[in-house]
C-alpha cells in the first residue's frame, strides 16, 4: 500500500524490513549504514549518507514528482534487486540454521 520505504537508520546489521520492502517492489530510501548498497544504479532505491541532508531532500522531491511509468521502473528495480539477492545467497539454508540452532 506504500510507494516508498524510508529508513534513515544509524545502522542495521541486515535490515529485514528493508529486504521485505524491496521484495514487495517498494523502492527504499535508506542510510548508507546498512549492507544494502548501490541501490540507485539498479533503480531499487537510494542509500544516502546521513550527513547529506540535501540528497535526502533531492530524492524525496524526485519521488514526489515521479509519474507512474517511472515509478514502475523503480518498483521493478526494487523487486529484481531482492530476487537477485535471494538467488545469489543461500537465504533459506541460513535461516534454517539460525532458527534450528
Amino acid at each position: 500500500k506504500y510507494d516508498f520505504f524510508i529508513l534513515p537508520s544509524l545502522g542495521e546489521n541486515f535490515g529485514h524490513a528493508i529486504y521485505e520492502a524491496l521484495s514487495a517492489g517498494t523502492p527504499v530510501i535508506i542510510s548508507d549504514k546498512t549492507p544494502w548498497r548501490n541501490l540507485e544504479q539498479q533503480k531499487a532505491g537510494w542509500d544516502i549518507a546521513l550527513e547529506n541532508k540535501e540528497k535526502f531532500i533531492e530524492v524525496l522531491n524526485k519521488c514526489a514528482e515521479m509519474d507512474n511509468d517511472e515509478y514502475q521502473e523503480w518498483s521493478n528495480g526494487a523487486y529484481n534487486f531482492a530476487v537477485k539477492y535471494y538467488q545469489e545467497n543461500d537465504v533459506t539454508e541460513a535461516y534454517l540454521k539460525m532458527f534450528n540452532a
